[in-house]
């Protein structure tokens, strides 16, 4: 979720031209990660080696968000709550069945999400006719 986030910022500044504060942000985010992991490694471990780059890209995030907010009134952040919502319901359950077979923990997840989503009113009834309907026309 974090580094899909991180793509949608970098490419929206990107399209609208402004490359370089996509490379200032890329720039922290690689010396965060380095720095992090010099860090926490050494402390943590393996845990330590999960945690740095997950810090690093929340670093990341907020400064394309504080890039983003100078240019547009958007609030991207809005319509990242739900999604994150349904994978942390989704992520609680698939951790409760660790020991399930990966097909069935994919499938299972991918249910529970988007069940989760829909709650959440993430998925409007109209998305769902529209994915109907783009599948019926696929075929």
């Amino acid at each position: 979720m974090l580094s899909f986030t991180l793509v949608i910022f970098s490419d929206t500044l990107w399209a609208i031209d402004r490359q370089d504060r996509v490379l200032k942000v890329t720039v922290i985010h690689a010396v965060c990660v380095i720095l992090f992991n010099l860090i926490l490694i050494s402390t943590f471990g393996l845990i330590g080696a999960g945690i740095a780059p997950v810090v690093a890209g929340f670093i990341a995030l907020i400064i394309y968000h504080y890039e983003m907010k100078k240019i547009t009134d958007i609030v991207i952040c809005r319509y990242l709550l739900k999604p994150a919502g349904a994978s942390f319901i989704m992520s609680l359950f698939l951790y409760h069945f660790l020991n399930w077979n990966l097909f069935l923990l994919i499938f299972s997840g991918a249910i529970i999400y988007s069940v989760c989503l829909y709650f959440l009113k993430g998925i409007e009834k109209e998305d769902i006719k529209l994915l109907l309907e783009t599948i019926r026309i696929n075929k």
